[in-house]
């Protein structure tokens, strides 16, 4: 069976791109481990990025996502996701698309 779902291509400083399967907001997630964005439709056609993350769990951290105000504030309406079974490599690509989207919700203050 094909999986219709559609995906949106993110490049990192690197210049490596990932490719993100694009859910709903209120997708609740599965118990994979992978790499996520919480992102909203942008003008024209583009994504606006405002929060990239890793996860062991998309289910028991985009939970705990959802009721974080720092990230909800900018109103996200998607979830982009994929499964990616190496911690290292999640932490990896993590920094890398946080240095080249320069998501808000990410910054320290």
């Amino acid at each position: 069976m094909v999986d219709l779902r559609p995906t949106v291509s993110l490049a990192g400083s690197s210049g490596v791109a990932y490719t993100y399967w694009v859910f709903p907001i209120d997708w609740v997630g599965s118990s994979e481990p992978g790499n996520y964005v919480f992102a909203k439709l942008g003008e024209p056609s583009g994504w606006a990025i405002v929060y990239v993350g890793e996860t062991d769990n998309f289910k028991s951290r985009l939970s705990a996502h959802r009721s974080n105000q720092e990230i909800m504030r900018f109103a996200p309406t998607h979830v982009l996701a994929h499964v990616n079974g190496s911690s290292v490599n999640r932490y990896l690509e993590e920094r890398d698309l946080i240095e080249a989207l320069l998501p808000p919700a990410n910054k320290q203050s």
